[in-house]
């Protein structure tokens, strides 16, 4: 049962939270016996049949990769352990010490960010004032109207839009030129 623990321990070591570490490295430093660690060696039946790949391999850049021993000679107990103990330190966070600051530098830190969060909480009160009124506006608007009108002012517009609706820029277009891209797309499309 502790070498299935292990088994499963080692999979959740690869990510890069600082429980699984934590974890990890209690289980293997305080509990593992070098029994657990000779189970942990074994490998499964289906691992010696070796897979075959079909993918192609990239051109120009080859890789030295020892051959595979299948044999259980090729591990030992301090190589698992070695393994192990890497994934627990590539999983744990790294400690960065806190910087101290004098008490002035905080105090003016502190005032500067109370200026912004005023700052910006303006800001966005007078965005929802906006809205706030323009909402109001609707509703006056829409009470002026005779009752016959009123039933059909409150249903929401859900019409897309034109699929040729005209884009506002900051200067007039110059004449003739949207007329001619209109002509081409009709062209084009006969």
């Amino acid at each position: 049962m502790l070498a299935l623990y292990l088994e499963r321990a080692g999979r959740v070591a690869q990510c890069s939270s600082a429980h699984s570490a934590k974890l990890l490295r209690a289980v293997i430093t305080d509990v593992a016996p070098a029994q657990v660690v000779n189970d942990l060696c074994e490998k499964p039946a289906y691992s010696k049949v070796p897979v075959r790949s079909y993918a192609k391999k990239p051109a120009g850049r080859r890789l030295n990769i020892p051959p595979k021993d299948f044999g259980r000679e090729s591990f030992s107990n301090t190589k698992v352990y070695e393994h192990l103990e890497a994934f627990v330190d590539a999983a744990e966070p790294i400690h960065v010490p806190k910087e101290e600051l004098d008490p002035d530098t905080a105090a003016q830190d502190k005032a500067r960010a109370r200026e912004y969060n005023k700052m910006k909480m303006a800001e966005h009160r007078a965005w929802q004032r906006d809205i706030n009124t323009l909402i109001k506006l609707q509703k006056d608007a829409i009470s002026a109207l005779p009752p016959e009108l009123q039933a059909a002012a409150m249903v929401p517009d859900m019409n897309p839009f034109p699929s040729r609706r005209h884009i506002f820029y900051e200067t007039p277009p110059k004449k003739g030129v949207v007329a001619a891209n209109i002509d081409q797309a009709t062209k084009k499309r006969r």
